[in-house]
């Protein structure tokens, strides 16, 4: 954690959230409004305790793949970039309003064939509204 609040230059203020798996610093880097989840890990002696980055999400325009795909691209545009090059799922998601799934809410999720990346943009309306980020290992 402390490599990472050398590089954005401020202190980190963690918040668990409600399952007290994840841990979030909300911060804004070069303009971009992030959102950094970390992981609690626990040495084997149990002595010891870091932070591991997990994931990162945002909601901003700024932020492209290298495809070029971002907040405001939509469904079709997800579909033709990546249908031949990645393992991916979508998802219709539970939609509080209505207490009840919903076929305007979806996540649309990309695995690489080889690593434990994994990129997940959610969509409203088939428009992605946010970008994660995150890793299945020992942290992005």
């Amino acid at each position: 954690m402390e490599e990472i609040e050398q590089t954005i230059g401020q202190k980190l203020k963690l918040k668990s959230d409600e399952y007290d798996w994840l841990s979030y610093a909300e911060i804004s880097h070069k303009g971009i409004q992030m959102k950094l989840g970390f992981v609690k890990r626990t040495n084997e002696e149990g002595t010891s305790e870091n932070f591991i980055l997990y994931e990162i999400r945002t909601s901003s325009h700024n932020i492209k793949t290298l495809s070029g795909i971002g907040v405001g691209s939509n469904l079709d545009d997800l579909w033709n970039t990546y249908k031949k090059d990645f393992n991916l799922s979508v998802w219709f998601l539970y939609d509080d309003e209505i207490q009840d799934i919903s076929k305007k809410k979806r996540m649309f999720e990309l695995t690489g064939l080889e690593e434990y990346t994994v990129i997940r943009f959610y969509l409203d309306n088939d428009k992605i509204t946010e970008i994660v980020i995150s890793i299945s290992e020992d942290g992005c």
